[in-house]
């Protein structure tokens, strides 16, 4: 039985992986950071009647060296899912990011692992970039920006730093990277970890968002980018590719609307003026750059309707559908 390793079993887009990866045979191996939330992926598991025998959970941590190689032992192929939490006070989330990328692959090329599958995102392409070009594969953020805030700079580092490792790599150790590069993730939830998109949503919905933003985002739904990240372990022809994942891009006028026809109440009902934002971001700081406000963002989803022999969810279905099961948290 092929075994994969899932870092950050217990997160929104890792437990998508894994529930998709057990429906295909493959044996799991999680990560999570402390045992106690084992059961909180092991129940989420068992609601949709696989078989947990085949998925076996470890403590490991992306700040720590210990349990990496043992995590890794006679799995054929990782993927690396896991964000870092951290304290922006007191911790730099881009050495986190670059740290714990460092020791994943690491212990992947000390362990016979064939590929890796990493989660990057779509800021490491576009940064705050206010280009009307289209955004594709080849594009990336400049991490030198002084616009762009840690995330993101977090972001391009850790998948910078992931192909100069492959590169850096000897034959020896040789094994292939793919990157998968998801636009903002809504869709259902498989436990209280919602995602940082689906915040959004819920915020919509709930009544704290007061105004519409005039921006236009790019979305995709969760269950594409799981299946995107196992695909891309079984395809030869992803190997040392990106894929960005952007199923269309959305004003958030757009959702609103979708959502107040659905019958949600407590939807913003006025749209804040550009110049407003335009100040708001320019000195709060934010991964949004002001010349964004009401200008559509181009992203090219050419690559991956190339690769994947399926059509993604349409982004209006999934962030309603989304909303539908946040409703219980209003």
């Amino acid at each position: 039985m092929i075994r994969v390793l899932v870092t950050g079993a217990t997160g929104f887009i890792g437990l998508h992986c894994i529930k998709q990866l057990l429906e295909r045979g493959y044996f799991v191996r999680g990560t999570i950071r402390s045992k106690i939330r084992e059961p909180e992926v092991t129940q989420a598991i068992e609601k949709y009647n696989l078989d947990i025998k085949n998925l076996e959970l470890v403590e490991t941590d992306l700040l720590s060296d210990d349990g990496w190689l043992e995590a890794m032992q006679g799995c054929d192929y990782v993927l690396h899912v896991a964000s870092p939490n951290y304290n922006p006070e007191k911790e730099d989330i881009v050495k986190i990011a670059v740290d714990g990328t460092k020791r994943v692959l690491w212990a992947a090329s000390q362990s016979n692992v064939k590929k890796i599958v990493m989660t990057s995102s779509l800021a490491a392409v576009t940064g705050c970039s206010d280009s009307e070009k289209k955004f594709d594969e080849t594009d990336w953020a400049n991490i030198n920006d002084k616009r762009i805030d840690q995330y993101t700079k977090s972001k391009i580092a850790a998948e910078l730093t992931a192909w100069n490792f492959i590169d850096e790599l000897s034959e020896k150790n040789r094994m292939n990277l793919s990157v998968i590069i998801p636009s903002a993730v809504s869709g259902p939830t498989l436990t209280d970890d919602i995602g940082t998109s689906n915040q959004f949503i819920l915020k919509l919905i709930n009544g704290t968002t007061k105004g519409i933003v005039n921006l236009n985002i790019g979305w995709t739904d969760v269950r594409d980018v799981a299946r995107a990240h196992i695909e891309a372990l079984e395809m030869d022809c992803m190997n040392g590719e990106r894929v960005i994942l952007c199923e269309r891009t959305l004003w958030v006028k757009e959702i609103v609307d979708l959502l107040r026809k659905k019958g949600f109440q407590n939807l913003p009902r006025f749209s804040w003026p550009n110049f407003i934002i335009k100040f708001l971001l320019t000195n709060k700081g934010s991964f949004v750059d002001s010349r964004m406000v009401g200008k559509k963002r181009l992203i090219s989803n050419t690559k991956a309707k190339n690769l994947f022999k399926w059509k993604q969810m349409n982004a209006l279905d999934s962030i309603n559908e989304t909303a539908k099961q946040l409703k219980d948290r209003i």
